[in-house]
């Protein structure tokens, strides 16, 4: 009747002729308690460092410019096709890896002031196509030199690529030790200018099957023409490619 529009419950009607029923009852609150602790865990972490506690704010603060200076070196190492030089590490200042990963989940990818540029990012891409494979919607970031080898690139936009989850979940997320170990960065590696991907037409079974695989440009370099292959790989493009 009159108590409900549109789906919603008039609660509090409902809850006088609960209350009357239950008024001797007595409620496990404990759920709630549970829930306001997370919360405030996540205001106010602490950290413990050499016996000390410290506040996680504070000791971000601290390797600012540690993050800062670290961008420089991977925007001119992405320029002059050499982020495989740059050494993983799992110590940022008093930081570890779980630190900078708890910095990009709770203040970036979480829903905080910090997911704006989350989503400014994710929507980069020209009709929100992923540029790992250009077909699927962009729904993730990928970290293209993996966070849990390389944690002070945890929040470093030029290493936050707009990805589909395949592509994403694909992608190798180990040590770099040679050029060859890195896909195509959409940022840096621009060889959209020469033709590399080729599609024969074969028939099987009685249908029209589409076969793509790459081909060395001789524009490219070899080095190059081996990341195009490596990428294409990876990713399982032929088999994508194939069925779309």
């Amino acid at each position: 009747g009159a108590g409900r529009i549109l789906g919603y419950v008039n609660a509090p009607s409902m809850f006088q002729r609960v209350a009357a029923k239950c008024a001797e009852e007595t409620a496990d609150i404990s759920i709630y308690q549970r829930n306001r602790d997370l919360l405030y865990e996540g205001m106010t972490k602490k950290i413990e460092i050499d016996g000390i506690e410290c506040n996680y704010t504070d000791k971000y603060k601290e390797i600012k410019p540690l993050i800062t200076a670290a961008e420089t070196t991977y925007v001119t190492a992405a320029l002059k096709k050499r982020l495989w030089e740059i050494e993983p590490s799992s110590k940022i200042g008093d930081l570890a890896t779980k630190d900078m990963v708890y910095l990009y989940e709770t203040k970036l990818l979480d829903k905080t002031k910090g997911r704006d540029i989350y989503t400014e990012i994710q929507s980069l891409p020209v009709n929100s196509r992923c540029p790992f494979c250009g077909v699927r919607v962009v729904t993730t970031l990928d970290h293209y030199l993996p966070k849990s080898k390389y944690p002070i690139y945890a929040v470093t936009p030029y290493n936050l690529i707009p990805s589909c989850s395949d592509c994403n979940g694909l992608k190798k997320g180990g040590i770099i030790t040679s050029e060859l170990d890195l896909l195509l960065n959409p940022y840096f590696d621009d060889v959209q200018s020469e033709q590399w991907l080729f599609c024969d037409i074969e028939i099987m079974y009685g249908f029209l099957t589409p076969k793509y695989y790459t081909k060395e440009n001789p524009i490219f370099t070899d080095t190059q023409n081996m990341r195009i292959k490596n990428h294409f790989k990876v990713l399982q493009l032929n088999t994508f490619f194939g069925i779309h």
